[in-house]
């Protein structure tokens, strides 16, 4: 059985539920899976037949024991199954043909199309199995879960109508108002829109960028009795359903774009704010997709300077830019990137997350 454990080291491991209801480990970090199970090339290549929701399906069942005791394996099925009824392509992601190479010199460059959601953004193909698992997790467990979500600008959107109707469950979105953020007036009233109608939907303006609203979030999680108290769980790129269901685009993209018995390594390039989408692509890579990943910011930078230079500091300006998604200056998922780069040692990121809080984060060169 996979079990999940906290990149800070201080928790105990969590069970696959036990990971998707507490969203952020009880030492305050992020999980990340103990062991990671290895897709073979046999395996890779007879995943080239699979519809999306199928090659979901496979994927989320190598994190779930065939024994779990909150999902079986045909339950996982027909949850992925049923999940993406709302797409507006019946591929769900569709990848474009080559572009000219008039552009792209002599080099293949395919754009892979992410969009096809209900609210047009790449994170429903996560949100949309992420909310199914949840309401069947909580229906098994007889619980409820206030999800508690911070957006830059499509996450919120996104989680809300993965959830919105569903028993058990209810949400409430923090988003930067508009003049704090770039944040657009349909991005806003994909979120406010829907709250005026459905009761579990709670939506909140922030006076401030996203990094602002990400502060009182996480003092929420961090307070064990008020998380306790109030159920709190998540469904950012935090939650471990969100990272192992995006890695499920990257093998899905790599079976359409790569000819059978090839080589040569896929190259994805990743737009990055937060960082999810990139962690998600690094675990994709560790369970044996031969690619590689390229990090593409905006003038939000700090993830580049992190990757060029080691360095991360603190206090940097939020810019505004005409990606929001991306307007982001603690990418906080790098804790995840640097457990990783790290071979998996948690006192070395505790220390590292202490320097960046103090003021600086430097890396040795050989993490970097």
């Amino acid at each position: 059985m996979t079990r999940f454990v906290s990149v800070l080291g201080e928790s105990a491991p969590y069970s696959f539920g036990d990971a998707v209801l507490a969203g952020w480990a009880s030492d305050g970090g992020m999980l990340w899976p103990e062991t990671i199970p290895r897709v073979s090339p046999a395996t890779l290549h007879a995943w080239r037949a699979l519809s999306y929701p199928a090659l979901a399906a496979a994927i989320l069942k190598l994190f779930i024991s065939a024994d779990d005791s909150d999902f079986t394996h045909a339950e996982v099925d027909a949850l992925c199954a049923g999940a993406f009824g709302r797409f507006g392509s019946a591929d769900v992601v569709e990848l474009s043909t080559p572009l000219p190479t008039s552009v792209t010199g002599d080099r293949s460059v395919r754009v892979a199309e992410l969009w096809h959601g209900p609210t047009l953004a790449f994170k429903d193909l996560g949100m949309a199995i992420l909310g199914r698992v949840l309401s069947h997790l909580l229906r098994r467990r007889g619980r409820r879960l206030t999800l508690l979500v911070g957006t830059s600008g499509d996450t919120g959107s996104s989680a809300i109508e993965a959830v919105r109707g569903l028993p058990n469950l209810s949400i409430f979105v923090l988003y930067p108002l508009q003049g704090y953020a770039s944040i657009t007036p349909v991005q806003e009233r994909q979120m406010t829109a829907v709250a005026e109608i459905e009761s579990n939907v709670h939506v909140f303006g922030v006076e401030g960028s996203s990094d602002d609203l990400d502060v009182p979030m996480e003092a929420c999680f961090a307070d064990k009795q008020f998380k306790a108290r109030h159920n709190l769980g998540s469904v950012n790129s935090v939650n471990v359903v969100r990272l192992i269901v995006q890695t499920v685009h990257y093998f899905y993209a790599y079976l359409r774009a790569a000819p059978p018995g090839a080589t040569a390594a896929v190259e994805f390039a990743v737009p990055c704010g937060a960082a999810g989408h990139l962690s998600a692509g690094l675990l994709a890579l560790e369970m044996g997709l031969p690619a590689r990943l390229v990090a593409a910011t905006n003038s939000n930078d700090a993830l580049h300077r992190l990757l060029s230079s080691g360095e991360l500091r603190p206090g940097a300006a939020v810019r505004r830019t005409v990606s929001p998604s991306m307007d982001i200056q603690v990418p906080y998922n790098c804790w995840r990137l640097l457990y990783a780069a790290a071979g998996a040692d948690a006192r070395a990121v505790r220390r590292w997350q202490a320097d960046f809080r103090s003021g600086r984060l430097a890396l040795p060169e050989s993490v970097r």
